[in-house]
């Protein structure tokens, strides 16, 4: 950026350069010199202009960068998600199936304590059969504990992964209004330096001119 004693310079440069050759200078030779400061302020704000929209240009390429890695974070993300609800669904079958055979269990326990009323000699062997029963519905209860804490495990990454995906998301936003605004600044610099590179020109022509008379 231009400090101020050279935006005051080029102010009263401006000044001049305006003002009749009377008021200016009395001096061939230093209209010569005032044109030829022109000429150097313009050049050297166009310069600075130029090296703005540069870096303005990099920045657009940084922040794009950026954003293709967010989007890449966001569909794995997606994908994640689909497997996990995949694996909730697998689990839930399983647990549907151990309900099942701890019902069958059930069953087989209500018919066999109706046959020890009749087959006292099959006593041992179905009290036999009652434990080892027992132990599976307990085993198949413990099962069942595992698979909903195991489901509850899958909801909170649920729960994390959808809030990861608002934080990408508002990221991005953020990302891509960054991106703009160095768009805007960028089309601006150029706009700026077009103007100076003009301004150049002229006190150049202006120079070359006054240069031609002189030597007549």
């Amino acid at each position: 950026m231009l400090n101020k004693n050279i935006i005051s310079l080029c102010l009263i440069f401006g000044l001049l350069s305006t003002a009749p050759l009377s008021q200016a200078d009395t001096s061939a030779a230093g209209g010569m010199g005032q044109l030829k400061t022109n000429s150097d302020n313009s050049e050297h704000n166009m310069k600075q202009y130029q090296a703005n929209a540069q870096i303005s240009q990099e920045n657009v390429r940084e922040i794009s960068r950026a954003i293709i890695e967010l989007d890449k974070t966001e569909r794995q993300l997606m994908d994640n998600h689909a497997n996990l609800e995949k694996n909730k669904e697998i689990l839930k079958g399983v647990k549907e199936k151990i309900s099942g055979f701890k019902s069958e269990e059930e069953e087989k326990m209500l018919a066999e304590k109706k046959q020890l009323e009749e087959l006292l000699a099959l006593v041992k062997k179905i009290q036999a059969n009652q434990d080892r029963r027992q132990e599976n519905i307990k085993a198949y209860e413990l099962r069942m504990a595992e698979i909903d804490q195991e489901i509850l495990d899958w909801d909170n990454q649920n729960r994390s992964m959808q809030q990861l995906k608002k934080q990408i998301a508002e990221k991005r936003i953020e990302a891509v209004k960054e991106r703009s605004n160095w768009q805007s600044k960028r089309e601006s610099y150029l706009a700026e330096a077009k103007k100076w590179q003009d301004e150049l020109d002229s006190h150049r022509k202006t120079f070359q001119e006054y240069r031609h008379l002189m030597n007549n």
